[in-house]
């Protein structure tokens, strides 16, 4: 007789949208005594971490979904972000006592090892890469399509009030693509070999550049000229605006549908890499911040008759769920509405 193979448990994991677990659980800070602030130390993490570990197992948790790099600043070292000490201040002690950037995602993952935990870090794309404003500054590598302009150029304008903040870039771009999976890939190479690593995942919001914020966006000429090829569709050579047909009635669903498909096969590149590095990894996409967008937020409001439907509003933004379903190792925290 055949052998059943054993199941695997299923992930019930906490969500931390900011990497905020010390506040949380009321770690402890350091004084600095030249300045009168309190800062954060080896042991704010210490204590932050072995009390994370311990509520999850408390309250029945098997695991959580950490957010390890987001407005500028990370919990580890990294060369791909170069992040700003917004979350690890140690480094603004007078005394000099902790000038090297501390890895604080590896103490987690070795917490998480201990304690037969699984971690899996989530990435906030919202702040800019060097990477790619080299490329934007070097005009003679052909720059155009790495921004995020709507069909008249323009660049879009953050409304989160977070400075710096927001989608720079064309999420369909291969050279942004091609950025954002090393800056996921370098995760993957410092912390796939442990046990307790489940995956990656990326936050999908309003002012990140993994999705799209509107219907609008992303139709600079190199885009358009690459939907065109892709789709066998010739724009109207009497137009001025080389995207001008894109708005047509036919073509704007072929042109929603489209930008879909390339975002759907991105998040399937990352997967792959992950998978490269850690067999059994998954890709979660967390998108319970998705409609916290003006343009959204209108689309949805309450209305006689209200034609408009949640997946029609996804859209908008680049994704289609019926991408992701009858599959696990790509998982979507899709956002409902509930009224």
């Amino acid at each position: 007789p055949s052998q059943s193979l054993p199941l695997t448990p299923r992930l019930l994991a906490a969500y931390f949208d900011r990497p905020l677990f010390p506040e949380n659980f009321t770690a402890p800070e350091s004084a600095d005594d030249w300045s009168g602030r309190s800062l954060k130390d080896w042991v704010t993490f210490y204590e932050g971490g072995q009390r994370l570990v311990n509520y999850l197992k408390h309250v029945g948790y098997n695991g959580a979904i950490i957010s390890v790099a987001c407005q500028g600043g990370s919990i580890y070292p990294s060369e791909t972000l170069n992040p700003i000490p917004k979350y690890d201040t140690g480094t603004f002690f007078a005394s000099g006592q902790d000038p090297v950037r501390k890895d604080i995602l590896e103490m987690l993952f070795r917490l998480f090892d201990r304690e037969g935990l699984k971690l899996v870090p989530a990435v906030h794309f919202s702040s800019t890469l060097e990477e790619l404003e080299h490329s934007l500054r070097n005009t003679t590598a052909n720059p155009e399509g790495i921004a995020l302009v709507d069909r008249q150029g323009n660049r879009y304008q953050s409304s989160s009030g977070q400075q710096g903040m927001g989608p720079h870039y064309n999420p369909l771009d291969g050279r942004v693509q091609t950025a954002m999976r090393r800056v996921l890939n370098e995760i993957s190479d410092r912390y796939a070999h442990h046990r307790s690593f489940a995956g990656l995942s990326l936050q999908l919001g309003p002012d990140t550049y993994a999705l799209l914020p509107g219907e609008q966006w992303g139709q600079d000429r190199v885009t358009v000229k690459r939907f065109e090829v892709e789709t066998n569709f010739a724009s109207d050579k009497s137009s001025q605006s080389p995207v001008a047909g894109i708005q047509t009635r036919d073509r704007r669903r072929t042109w929603l549908q489209w930008r879909a498909n390339v975002l759907a096969e991105f998040y399937r590149d990352i997967l792959s890499d992950v998978q490269q590095r850690s067999p059994g990894a998954k890709l979660y996409l967390a998108g319970g911040d998705m409609f916290v967008n003006a343009n959204l937020r209108d689309m949805l409001q309450p209305s006689i008759p209200n034609r408009l439907r949640i997946d029609e509003a996804l859209l908008q933004t680049g994704i289609v769920a019926e991408h992701f379903r009858g599959q696990n190792q790509i998982v979507f925290f899709r956002p409902e509405r509930m009224a």
